[in-house]
């Protein structure tokens, strides 16, 4: 129920359901706590996932997984606290995988913090050389800053290792059916129907968001994704 509620955007109902979860004397385990935490990363609540993984640690004895560190990554990162992120990632017991790296890379884009993103991308390398998604993330990130040599350098040594980043993929249940959607693929039957949805999806965001968020300083969360 944590995690669901987490995934569809309830943070605040998450998080009082846990609250009351431990009211009431319940013991959460090492997974409740990647579901709470998880949900305060959902919600931006930094403040509140640092009392979390405080209580875990200290009030129940819970020795941090690699996912309960991820999550607090996040949840600094999407911030623009990267280099306190830095600092907690030095202070974990386990060594930080490319995952992490990877989530600090991705926010030093965001937050404008380009000091980092050669000793991020070593980092990353070091640990997954021929992950093409990796690979993918730091041409990307590259070209955006003006490291066009670097982002040159390797898209061509992704293309002679023959790597190729798999497509995204969603998945959507109607009935007894199930549709699969990839990235750039035109092979559904109905996908003209589908992509008319998504236009008058995004034409309802717009205005919505003309009339709520009228200044330039409040942009809009991830853009709508076009599978087609």
């Amino acid at each position: 129920m944590v995690s669901g509620l987490a995934v569809n955007g309830h943070c605040t109902e998450a998080l009082e359901l846990f609250d009351r979860m431990c009211s009431e004397g319940l013991k959460p385990d090492d997974v409740i706590f990647i579901a709470v935490l998880s949900a305060c990363t959902h919600g931006g609540l930094l403040e509140k996932g640092k009392e979390v993984f405080h209580q875990m640690v200290h009030d129940f004895g819970i020795v941090p997984r690699i996912e309960h560190y991820g999550c607090m990554v996040d949840l600094l990162a999407r911030a623009g606290r990267i280099e306190e992120a830095i600092k907690f990632t030095e202070s974990m017991h386990l060594e930080p995988n490319a995952i992490i790296w990877a989530t600090l890379l991705s926010a030093c884009k965001i937050h404008g913090n380009e000091k980092l993103l050669e000793s991020l991308t070593r980092k990353i390398l070091d640990q997954e050389p021929n992950n093409p998604s990796y690979l993918t993330l730091i041409t990307n990130i590259s070209s955006s800053v003006g490291r066009w040599q670097d982002a040159l350098n390797f898209r061509v040594a992704t293309r002679h290792q023959g790597l190729e980043k798999v497509p995204g993929c969603s998945t959507i249940q109607v009935g007894n059916s199930v549709h699969e959607f990839l990235a750039r693929d035109i092979r559904h039957p109905q996908r003209n129907e589908v992509e008319m949805q998504n236009q008058k999806l995004a034409t309802c965001w717009n205005n919505h968001r003309r009339v709520i968020l009228p200044s330039p300083a409040h942009p809009p969360p991830a853009s709508f994704c076009h599978h087609f």
